[in-house]
């Protein structure tokens, strides 16, 4: 049997004194039980009653951006149809959904979702730390809001 945490985030873990991270509360974690009478690595989630589409749980600032919003990035009738969403089509922008958002957030975003793995971010830090850059510079009054300006013309003088 295992354990799925479900509601990870910085005040429920720790890292002990050999750098190894230890989870502290799995208040919504998924038990997993063995499939069939092989116990190796087959395993399946127990059914959960607490859990139901459009019910909120854990904590607000480290859901997935479409539990916050209510929208998926890739949408389909079936789960087939949502893999071949992910494997060929682009996400709407973020901009289009809210145009008043900071545009470096469609950046992010967009990388965090690329199809080529080579072109996502490594690691999450990379991604706090553009989150952590992009909110100093709102307080600031730095960042550029809202869709990029249209470009007119050519660009060249005659």
């Amino acid at each position: 049997m295992g354990i799925t945490p479900r509601d990870l985030k910085p005040d429920n873990s720790m890292v002990d004194d050999q750098s190894r991270v230890k989870v502290l509360d799995f208040g919504l974690a998924k038990l997993r039980e063995p499939v069939g009478t092989d116990t190796s690595d087959a395993t399946s989630l127990l059914t959960d009653t607490v859990t139901e589409e459009g019910r909120i749980l854990g904590t607000a600032a480290y859901m997935a951006p479409e539990q916050a919003s209510g929208r998926r990035p890739f949408v389909g009738d079936s789960p087939i149809s949502t893999i071949s969403a992910i494997l060929s089509k682009e996400p709407e922008s973020v901009l289009q959904i809210n145009p008043s958002l900071p545009r470096q957030l469609e950046h992010i975003i967009r990388r965090c979702l690329a199809k080529d793995p080579s072109r996502r971010y490594t690691t999450a830090w990379e991604v706090r730390n553009e989150l952590e850059l992009l909110q100093q510079e709102v307080a600031g009054g730095t960042a550029a809001m809202g869709p990029a300006p249209a470009m007119t013309g050519s660009g060249t003088s005659t």
